[in-house]
């Protein structure tokens, strides 16, 4: 462009390209909403899933300095994004490689919580669970690795190993899936676990009494044990003084139990139940880990354990002990119950949501105990959509519970009422002055005593060209919070003047409020 271009020419390029360098500037600075919510939480997981890549490749020291790091990363988009399933099971695989081992197996709990098909954390809880010698919590795991992936040699491995090194072995299978490893796996080193198993197979069994039985050998015994049936009564005993707040006296019950039958998980199980409804929850947890180490598939225990977690506010070990529970017996109102505290401790409403319908669900009589705990829930997971600025989720949360308790109406009332305007507000942005007048008289009536409902509806209708009516709700606005007198008094002043025809000079000796 040189000085004989016209000076119209000139200032037509010059315009477009201010507004293109602007437009690229806007799209730069501002990315999308949802952009802004979902980078930090990925931005994080993925530097943390990098430094536990950069540890894991310096396998010569497992205090890497890059551990730390990936930890604090993978936590902080945790707390970015409670509900991210890959970083639960990477800070899982790196509490793993710092011997924390109970700590990873509940955050691979977590990670198959949100995401059912995950061999890879199944595999990591099952290696966690032998490592803390939990072999039937092993064997579970592995096994559902192997259905997921039957190709995963790693997964015949553990089986195998837990198999073999169970309280109860079963040579036999641990056998056989150390074999299906071999076969699938070209990193195969247990080949000494499988030569024990097979030796421990080719062992001759204790040989057989010769001759006819004796007398007392008979006929077997009917029945439990003598000592059996005096440890069921001690047991029984307790219950009851328990029951009766006879703290003392139920202990003493059960110490001669335990004098009885020294290795009885029934007994620590018990224990652990008098103690944590007498307020010890710490010590019960010691009762019911005792108890579990006797008897790993003691889901009561399970589920009481899971309750003395949630008594001294250790959400993450009581969901994953709850979860547990759950999947070896799915009908436990008391498992879905305890689950559901601890996430709506943990702010993840719709999964606590979803635990608490699952209760009511099997056990309808106790509504008068869960409905309070499901209400809180969907109360706290509408304010989570009201933060995020989900209008229409956030009504249809707050209606549900608007009508399944009423009860709950009086703390619904501005919650709801604040859904409905957000909706106004987008329909109105949208010049859809309709719809957002129907959405903003329905916030007014459910709260007719927040200016803020009757001050927006005002300007609503004051858009539209409804200026009469606009000016009742804002003269009624200044009424009920005399503070916006002058915010509102240009409105005020227009929509008289655009009313009534009248100049705004005659309007000026005019009372703001009538």
């Amino acid at each position: 462009m040189n000085a004989r271009t016209p000076f119209s020419l000139r200032l037509v390029v010059w315009w477009a390209a201010l507004l293109l360098g602007g437009a690229l500037v806007a799209g730069c600075s501002s990315p999308p909403p949802e952009q802004e919510q979902i980078n930090p939480a990925r931005k994080a997981l993925g530097e943390g899933k990098a430094a536990y890549a950069k540890a894991v490749a310096d396998a010569k020291n497992k205090s890497s300095p890059d551990l730390d790091r990936a930890l604090n990363l993978l936590s902080q988009a945790l707390t970015y994004n409670s509900r991210i399933p890959e970083a639960y099971y990477l800070r899982g695989k790196v509490f793993a490689d710092l011997g924390l081992y109970q700590l990873a197996a509940e955050d691979f709990t977590q990670a198959v919580g949100f995401q059912s098909y995950y061999p890879e954390a199944y595999l990591a809880r099952a290696e966690a669970h032998c490592q803390l010698k939990l072999y039937s919590r092993a064997i579970f795991d592995a096994k559902e690795a192997v259905r997921q992936a039957p190709q995963q040699g790693r997964a015949y491995t553990v089986l195998g190993e837990a198999y073999f090194r169970a309280d109860l072995p079963d040579y036999l299978e641990a056998k056989n899936s150390l074999l299906v490893a071999q076969r699938l796996d070209k990193n195969f080193h247990e080949q000494d676990l499988l030569r024990r198993a097979e030796e421990e197979l080719q062992l001759p069994s204790p040989p057989e009494q010769q001759g006819p039985p004796s007398r007392k050998q008979s006929k077997p015994p009917d029945g439990p044990a003598p000592t059996d049936r005096r440890v069921e009564k001690l047991l029984s005993e307790a219950r009851t003084l328990n029951s009766d707040d006879r703290f003392s006296e139920a202990m003493a019950r059960l110490r001669e139990a335990e004098r009885l039958d020294a290795k009885s998980a029934e007994v620590d199980y018990e224990r652990g139940c008098l103690l944590l409804d007498h307020g010890s929850a710490y010590t019960a947890l010691r009762e019911f880990d005792e108890a579990l180490r006797r008897r790993p598939d003691f889901i009561d225990a399970l589920i009481k354990r899971s309750l003395a977690h949630l008594r001294v506010d250790q959400c993450f070990a009581a969901v994953s002990d709850a979860t547990e529970a759950l999947q070896l017996r799915p009908d436990s109102v008391e498992a879905y119950t305890y689950r559901g505290e601890a996430l709506l401790r943990q702010k993840n409403f719709a999964p606590a949501m979803e635990d608490f319908r699952e209760a009511l669900r099997w056990d309808p009589l106790r509504e008068s105990e869960l409905r309070p705990l499901l209400s809180k829930a969907r109360r706290g997971l509408g304010e989570t959509y009201l933060r995020n600025r989900q209008w229409a989720q956030a009504r249809q949360v707050f209606e549900e519970t608007w009508r399944s308790d009423p009860q709950e109406r009086s703390r619904l009332r501005p919650l709801l009422a604040e859904a409905y305007r957000g909706l106004g507000k987008a329909s109105s942005r949208g010049q859809d002055y309709s719809q957002a007048e129907s959405f903003l008289r329905t916030a007014e009536q459910i709260d007719p005593d927040d200016p803020k409902n009757v001050e927006l509806l005002g300007r609503t209708l004051y858009q539209a060209g409804n200026y009469a009516e606009a000016l009742s709700c804002f003269r009624r606005a200044i009424r009920l919070d005399p503070d916006q007198k002058y915010l509102l008094e240009r409105y005020i002043q227009t929509a008289a003047e655009r009313s009534t025809g009248n100049s705004l000079s005659t309007l000026t000796a005019k009372p703001v409020v009538e």
